[in-house]
């Protein structure tokens, strides 16, 4: 997938394994789509020569790419010195990339998946398997994040100006939320002087499930022309599910039978969101926008069974997400400088039935929290760009775990509350020197605050609050060598940081009447990265090599593991962890009809030292050493390699005075298997998977119609690793979907 035939303005704010062959499936995955790439590459050829208007016009791949990095100015593309994916809105539309998991893997290093409740994200091996995410937010200024969770929020792309992706730690400018990265996602403005409306209708049919209907709409209506515009964006989707409930009996903890639910198609899924953005130029000089977002997401039952997707449920477990989010953004130009402030309000409620040795658990995390950010930025055409600015968040969280009442009176256990805040400040700034037009260098830091606050509501009389205090000071320096106007060698150092976790209030409570003891929490971690990155393009622009090699040194990582075998997990650290790896992307664009490309990535995350622990095993009763992590093994949830390819294809056609055109989508994405942690010492594993998809049909200005394949070899891999102890099942990729897209545009 291409994102770079566009204009953007991008800017970087300052327990059985069925492993497959990975050569195999490289080498499949290699040769169907080098056969694709040379069967469009010789039909563009033939077009080209046809087409008079292709011959004239120059194909140069980054030709009107023009990027704001750094928020000192704009800049080529291939003058970022930064590792950085751009996908933009009309592209995502056109390839019918509606989710995160569609695309995001074509940034390479990138990875997502679903745990069963809300996505997950990890770029070049830097994972988080629990506490603040490793990958930071951003809906258009503002952060997303909460208080020790690591949630991506199950957003949609329809009637986005761009997505971007930035691999490697962003603390400078965007925070403690970003050791690995930071994914964006840019909302359309509405036009300040033209009615717009957009329809994007799907409907489809799942193999081994039902019919889905997905319904995008959005419409932006000038208020007063040239002066306040509103755009008003609604999704609506419902899926068929397809896992089928596998009939019998089960037995729950204390002896007694229950049936398992034995209907078909249990884990349905429905979303529904809108956004409302409104856009007002306050003066001359002035701009102010305010955007309310507000998503539902309710699965019967997760994504998760057997390879004939079936699976085991005694419990019905349904999950709901829902999310909303607002913020104020105002802007000043000065003569010399931007002024910026930004005002965000955030809240999140994630709630699921699982089961606990065959009894019902309810969890429920309810997140809320505040930001304020200000900044100024210069705007001269001197030699020394610079950024500067300040931040202040207030964050609290909410958690409830209620367990069978059963539970608790054999026991003498309550139900676990838990309410987590943050106190959070920070201060940054970056600059930029130009010392010629081959050479620059970039030197930043962010002096960071925060205050966390525990209190377990759990018992009678609550104790006092666990209180711990961070502050971090973070730099990074970036140096930029442009031999020539097509290429681009740039080195950074740069550091991340996450701040610490109280312990989790259900485990102090299952662990003290056993006498097990625990620590306090995990204290914080930090990551610095070295990165040296190699962009160019040859043959007349035709042809984009973006190239990367990167070594990441991680310390104290934050995980958790068992203090009762398969049972209870603790939060602690787990010593250190080193991820080296490359990444090489190419894009070929012979003409302005005929795009092909593809990237893969390797990377070799590890722990650096082994991690034990001691834990009662239930089975004797007695305190066993476990070995958790042991040294030299992958880290969790990271695949060693993946590998995504791409060709898109337009054509004119013979009607509609020309205005009508062809177009043909196809793509493909591998991802290594990933490992986990079983909670007895032992190592999970999940499959690799390859996952194509491909796209054909018709549209102009106006209307489009579209026939679509998704998951076009029916992939049925284990995406997630199993648990059976735990009744997690493995994550499963929804079937071959077969459908047809219509959408007008006014």
């Amino acid at each position: 997938m291409s994102a770079r035939s566009i204009r953007i303005n991008f800017e970087i704010k300052g327990i059985n394994m069925k492993k497959k062959s990975n050569n195999i499936a490289i080498f499949l995955i290699t040769r169907v789509y080098a056969l694709l790439a040379f069967f469009f590459f010789s039909v563009g050829m033939v077009g080209a020569e046809n087409n008079a208007s292709v011959n004239e016009e120059k194909d140069d791949i980054d030709e009107i790419v023009v990027v704001s990095a750094f928020k000192h100015g704009e800049q080529d593309l291939l003058t970022v010195p930064a590792s950085v994916s751009v996908f933009s809105g009309d592209e995502l539309e056109d390839t019918g990339s509606y989710n995160l998991q569609d695309f995001l893997q074509m940034a390479p290093g990138t990875t997502i998946q679903n745990n069963g409740m809300y996505n997950q994200m990890q770029i070049r091996g830097v994972a988080s398997v629990l506490g603040t995410s490793t990958v930071g937010y951003y809906i258009d200024e503002s952060p997303f994040a909460f208080v020790g969770s690591n949630i991506t929020p199950d957003s949609r792309a329809f009637d986005l100006e761009r997505m971007e992706v930035l691999r490697g730690p962003q603390g400078t400018l965007y925070g403690q939320g970003s050791v690995a990265g930071v994914l964006r996602m840019i909302t359309k403005n509405p036009s300040l002087n033209d009615t717009e409306f957009v329809a994007d209708i799907s409907g489809s049919s799942t193999e081994d499930g039902g019919n889905n209907q997905l319904y995008n709409v959005a419409l932006g209506v000038p208020l007063i022309e040239d002066k306040v515009a509103i755009r008003v964006t609604g999704i609506s989707e419902d899926l068929a599910g397809w896992i089928d409930g596998q009939p019998g009996e089960s037995v729950d903890f204390f002896g007694q039978p229950t049936n398992n639910f034995s209907g078909k198609d249990l884990n349905d899924q429905q979303h529904n969101s809108f956004r409302i953005k409104l856009l007002a130029l306050t003066s001359e000089r002035s701009t102010l926008t305010a955007q309310y977002w507000y998503s539902d997401t309710d699965f019967r039952n997760p994504d998760q069974g057997f390879e004939d997707r079936t699976a085991t449920i005694p419990i019905k477990n349904p999950v709901s997400n829902k999310y909303k989010y607002a913020y104020v953004n105002y802007e000043h130009e000065f003569d010399n400088f931007n002024f910026m402030s930004n005002t965000s309000y955030t809240d999140a409620a994630v709630s699921n039935h699982g089961e606990f040795f065959g009894t019902d658990i309810f969890s429920m995390v309810d997140n809320e929290g505040w930001t304020q950010e200000m900044r100024i930025s210069s705007t001269g055409d001197g030699p020394f760009q610079w950024i500067a600015g300040g931040m202040y968040q207030k964050q609290d969280s909410n958690t409830l775990q209620d367990l069978d009442q059963r539970i608790n009176d054999a026991f003498g256990f309550p139900d676990a509350v838990q309410i987590d805040d943050t106190t959070n400040s920070a201060l940054f700034a970056d600059g930029t020197y130009s010392f010629n037009e081959q050479w620059d260098v970039s030197i930043g830091a962010r002096f960071f605050k925060d205050e966390r606050a525990t209190i377990d509501l759990s018992g009678a009389t609550p104790p006092d609050p666990k209180v711990q205090k961070f502050s971090d000071f973070s730099p990074r320096l970036n140096v930029a060598f442009h031999p020539n106007d097509q290429s681009t060698i740039f080195f950074q150092a740069g550091k991340g940081f996450r701040s610490g976790l109280n312990q989790f209030a259900v485990t102090y409570f299952l662990a003290a009447p056993l006498g097990i003891d625990i620590p306090a929490g995990a204290q914080e971690e930090d990551l610095w990265t070295y990165e040296l990155g190699y962009k160019s393009e040859f043959n007349d622009g035709k042809v984009l090599l973006e190239a990367a090699v990167f070594h990441n040194e991680w310390d104290n990582l934050q995980q958790s593991a068992p203090v009762i075998l398969q049972t209870l997990n603790a939060i602690l650290n787990a010593g250190s962890a080193t991820s080296s790896g490359a990444e090489l992307g190419l894009t070929f664009k012979p003409n302005e009809r005929l795009s092909v490309g593809g990237n893969v990535s390797w990377n070799d995350s590890k722990y650096g030292e082994d991690v034990s622990v001691n834990a009662i095993d239930l089975a004797t009763g007695d305190t066993v050493p476990v070995l958790i992590f042991p040294k030299d093994q992958r880290l969790a949830n990271v695949p060693e390699w993946t590998a995504s390819l791409w060709a898109d294809y337009r054509w004119p056609l013979e009607f509609g005075n020309g205005a009508w055109e062809g177009y043909f989508h196809t793509d493909a994405q591998y991802r290594d298997v990933i490992t986990n942690a079983d909670g007895a010492g032992g190592i999970l594993f999940s499959d690799d998977s390859l996952v194509a998809r491909a796209r054909i049909g018709i549209d102009n200005e106006t209307w489009g119609v579209f026939l679509f394949v998704n998951n076009m070899f029916d992939e049925d891999s284990a995406f997630t690793p199993a648990n059976p102890p735990f009744a997690i099942w493995a994550n499963r990729l929804r079937p071959r979907t077969i459908g047809l897209n219509v959408k007008y545009r006014y």
